[in-house]
């Protein structure tokens, strides 16, 4: 009860008085101000590190609050340290870890605050962090792999673009004086692109908010629910972009149900988090028809029979875990193996963007230099025209 009372005269004054010092010091951090907002979202890769080293405190046996302090300590992070601060704060004055961080819906997803909440009840945190960060490690990677395929051409369509358009604005209306002065017949192609180097030129603000008007219609179609599913319908109509989006799409589905179901998630709410963290309406439709099948008493591969969005794969494992009582780690290999051909597919996907951007930038630069230079090859025949 001495320890209890910090004005007590007991010798055993240091432990609440470093306490106290420590409560202060996260107290003061989150009376700072700054612009933070609760819709911010955390990075996947500071989730990820969060988890990782989280766990491998309470698994070497420290609290909850320690482990949160000694993250606090290394993280640069100015938005998630005041936001895992005030959690902290929470955490502190008795307040449970995930209803402490269901104050922050925008920051953190869903699997990650409802993963939390099944380990504390289940009295297995460490366990669950674990699962977690091996979760978020494996979705990075796929994000990455995935971001980086799509990175390369849309750079090089870039470059080639403000190229392209630097040319006929500035260099072809040179061309445009010299071939007037001949005041003879050009050759289509060069007729061709003296008027769109005319009229890019003297339209070129027209141009560009055209352009961004035309990017910020796109962008807020894309949003609704029609524009979401034409993107999808479109995407998997493409030929490796499809399989890709398909396969990709189907490892975090069987990644996130096996990791929530081994977390002790019950099934439907499992359901409902993979139906949230997705946006893809294909299999946001599947997720539904599960959801209904197995509130109907179904089993889940009896389900799954009907479906025609997920590989056969998935449908195999699902009857295989079953039979064996595992699913959650039977559809956790069927993610490994989406993953391994996600890989396979970026990898061939890039080698074959890298030649066909080649010969889209030949054939432009090409059409572009013939068409400049073929009245002076037939100058004679320009000038006698």
């Amino acid at each position: 009860m001495v320890m209890l009372n910090p004005q007590g005269s007991s010798g055993k004054k240091e432990q609440p008085h470093q306490k106290v010092t420590t409560d202060q010091k996260w107290q003061v951090a989150q009376n700072q101000p700054s612009p933070l907002k609760r819709g911010k979202k955390i990075p996947l890769n500071e989730l990820a590190l969060f988890t990782q080293q989280v766990s491998s405190m309470l698994k070497a046996g420290l609290p909850i609050i320690s482990s949160i302090d000694a993250f606090l300590e290394e993280l640069k992070s100015p938005i998630f340290k005041r936001i895992l601060t005030q959690i902290r704060n929470e955490v502190v004055k008795g307040t449970s870890l995930s209803d402490a961080l269901k104050q922050f819906p925008g920051s953190f997803p869903v699997i990650f605050i409802s993963m939390i909440e099944a380990g504390e009840a289940s009295g297995s945190l460490a366990e669950v962090m674990e699962n977690l960060a091996l979760y978020f490690d494996k979705s990075l990677k796929l994000v990455k792999k995935v971001k980086s395929a799509m990175t390369y051409p849309a750079v090089i369509l870039s470059i080639a673009i403000v190229l392209v358009v630097s040319i006929l604005v500035f260099i072809v209306p040179v061309f445009t004086g010299m071939f007037a002065s001949l005041g003879a017949t050009l050759p289509l192609p060069t007729r061709i692109l003296i008027a769109v180097s005319n009229c890019l030129g003297h339209n070129f603000h027209w141009v560009l908010l055209g352009g961004g008007l035309l990017f910020w219609w796109l962008k807020t179609f894309l949003n609704t629910a029609q524009g979401k599913h034409i993107r999808d319908v479109i995407v998997r109509k493409i030929p490796l972009f499809g399989e890709m989006s398909i396969k990709s799409n189907s490892a975090r589905f069987c990644r996130t149900y096996s990791v929530l179901l081994s977390s002790g998630v019950p099934i439907l709410k499992a359901i409902e988090i993979c139906t949230n963290i997705t946006e893809n309406t294909f299999l946001i439709k599947v997720c539904k028809q599960i959801s209904e099948g197995v509130k109907s008493g179904k089993q889940l591969s009896d389900i799954l029979s009907t479906n025609t969005y997920f590989p056969s794969l998935v449908l195999q494992m699902v009857k295989a875990g079953e039979k064996a009582g595992n699913v959650e780690k039977m559809i956790l290999s069927a993610a490994d193996t989406f993953d391994n051909d996600v890989n396979n597919l970026v990898s061939a996907l890039t080698s074959l963007i890298e030649p066909a951007l080649i010969c889209f930038l030949g054939v432009t630069m090409g059409g572009i230099v013939v068409a400049v230079f073929l009245p002076i090859f037939n100058l004679s025949s320009v000038v006698g025209g």
